[in-house]
């Protein structure tokens, strides 16, 4: 059974899609880990996905997150 996004998933995702490609391309994640970060992950890259609303996706909206579901959240 084909998924098909509503156009709000289609923007979120479309925004996930540019945000990453600019500020996660593929070079900077191998760098992230063949450095062995102690922290393990991007403090910036996490800052900026707090900023564009991405890290409250899967939050219900009870809590202040957009309450999306796993499918809503933009899984391909």
């Amino acid at each position: 059974m084909p998924l098909i996004l509503t156009e709000e998933q289609t923007m979120l995702q479309d925004a996930a899609d540019g945000f990453l490609a600019e500020h996660a391309p593929l070079d900077h994640l191998r760098k992230l880990r063949d450095d062995r970060d102690p922290d393990g992950l991007s403090r910036d890259l996490w800052r900026g996905f707090g900023e564009m609303g991405f890290a409250g996706v899967l939050i219900p909206e009870a809590h202040g997150g957009l309450g999306l579901r796993r499918r809503g959240g933009g899984d391909r």
